[in-house]
């Protein structure tokens, strides 16, 4: 079961199905990918407006989510391992 929480905790996991279909792709079900979502401007960066403009016209075609951090795997806290190493984690997933 997929859920995508905002950092405000809220579910946004119906207002993002690509997103969610994509983390069906990992076969551990039961972590915690820490990430951004993000929409990508015509210089390849990050622009927090076209992001807001895509999410306030529903639009999910330019979202992409840069996972960055694994703080929750296989019913364990990894908060007390280095970052490297759960960013080793997180590659391998």
């Amino acid at each position: 079961n997929i859920t995508i929480v905002s950092r405000n905790g809220l579910d946004w996991t119906r207002k993002l199905p690509t997103i969610a279909h994509a983390f069906k792709k990992i076969k551990n079900n039961s972590c915690i990918i820490d990430g951004e979502l993000v929409v990508i401007d015509k210089n390849g960066k990050s622009n927090f407006q076209l992001l807001q403009n895509n999410l306030n016209n529903h639009s999910t075609t330019d979202l992409h989510y840069f996972a960055f951090d694994l703080p929750y795997c296989q019913s364990s806290s990894l908060c007390n391992i280095s970052l490297i190493t759960r960013k080793k984690h997180l590659q391998q997933l």
